[in-house]
């Protein structure tokens, strides 16, 4: 069974994965993880859309979504801020060492 916490992780997976506009105004994707994202940024994103406290590891997509909507986190710089990120969260350990295998960031 997939539980709530897992379950934005494997929507924004799938959604960012699509080649179409994908559209996220005024949606609420905090607390969300969006890891390893291969998108062209097509996304259409407003002021409304809040991405508060999601942990994201990708600082050029944090970047692109600062340019609509100053509901953001911070950068995460690194494997180890992301790992950091993670344990904060509660996320299993298991699923963290596979986060970061997926991450794009650098160790």
């Amino acid at each position: 069974m997939l539980n709530t916490f897992l379950l934005p992780f494997f929507l924004l997976l799938n959604i960012f994965h699509v080649n179409e506009v994908v559209v996220l105004s005024r949606a609420n994707l905090s607390y969300s993880i969006i890891i390893n994202s291969k998108t062209d940024y097509n996304l259409e994103v407003n002021e409304k859309t809040n991405f508060i406290d999601a942990i994201i590891d990708d600082p050029k997509f944090i970047d692109y979504i600062k340019k609509f909507s100053n509901k953001i986190p911070k950068k995460i710089e690194n494997k180890r801020e992301l790992k950091i990120k993670l344990e904060e969260r509660g996320v299993n350990r298991v699923f963290i060492i596979h986060l970061l295998a997926s991450s794009k960031l650098h160790d």
